[in-house]
């Protein structure tokens, strides 16, 4: 019995084709590669809520104004009298000052530090918090609490 084998050629491949489609799949992998790295190594931005703030009139800037003077001076008052401590004291002014920061333009300092102040750039309040730092985190100062309360009334009144 004899078989006859016909051989044929090999397909013939063209190879154009398939460095594309190689180019192509690496490019996209690069892509992809680069892209989650990119977001693996990118920064958090957050995102600052705007500034709602209030326009006063004259009435209602100085009824706001008064508040706080009142506010200082009760504080002044309690410290004269041993009702407070200076640590609490200048706690306590810390938050005054602040908050009147965020009533009367709405910039909100409450919850931030020091730092956090200086890069938003309110040169007024700034080195007042600067200065309560100390006493309001250390055990035990030297500073004057009645000044630092002169200072922040100044500021108060001061303020357009």
């Amino acid at each position: 019995m004899d078989s006859v084998i016909n051989v044929q050629e090999p397909f013939m491949y063209h190879i154009w084709p398939i460095i594309v489609v190689l180019i192509l799949l690496t490019v996209l992998g690069i892509i992809i590669l680069a892209g989650y790295y990119r977001k693996k190594t990118k920064p958090v931005q957050t995102v600052e809520k705007p500034v709602e703030r209030k326009f006063y009139t004259m009435q209602e800037r100085s009824a706001l104004k008064n508040k706080y003077l009142g506010l200082l001076t009760a504080l002044e008052a309690r410290f004269r009298n041993g009702e407070i401590e200076r640590r609490p004291a200048y706690q306590e002014l810390s938050a005054l000052v602040r908050s009147f920061l965020k009533e009367i333009s709405g910039v909100d300092v409450t919850n931030c530090t020091l730092e956090q102040i200086k890069e938003m750039h309110v040169p007024v309040i700034t080195p007042l918090i600067a200065n309560y730092y100390e006493p309001e985190f250390a055990l035990e100062t030297d500073d004057d609490l009645l000044d630092s309360i002169i200072n922040a009334k100044r500021i108060i009144e001061r303020w357009n």
